[in-house]
């Protein structure tokens, strides 16, 4: 879901869950933060899949650069052995 249709699927969630016009500023306050939690939430649920893949694609990536440095770390220890 692009960020614009985010957006667009927020403020029309926010639209409909209003407070009547006669509500106090402590219930509209309210209305406000259960319409933001519930987007955060929604949010979370629908990229939680790109983001576990994005992280395991970040791991492993480190993983490989660190098994490249230790390969050669053991090659110039080797070397330095083979030397004495």
């Amino acid at each position: 879901m692009s960020l614009a249709a985010l957006v667009a699927t927020s403020s029309a969630g926010a639209a409909e869950q209003k407070p009547p016009e006669g509500a106090s500023a402590a219930q509209q306050a309210d209305a406000l933060a259960e319409t933001q939690e519930s987007d955060v939430a929604a949010y979370c649920r629908n990229t939680v899949d790109a983001t576990a893949e994005a992280r395991i694609a970040w791991q492993t990536w480190k993983l490989l650069a660190l098994q490249d440095s230790l390969k050669q770390q053991i090659e110039a220890l080797e070397e330095k052995r083979s030397q004495f």
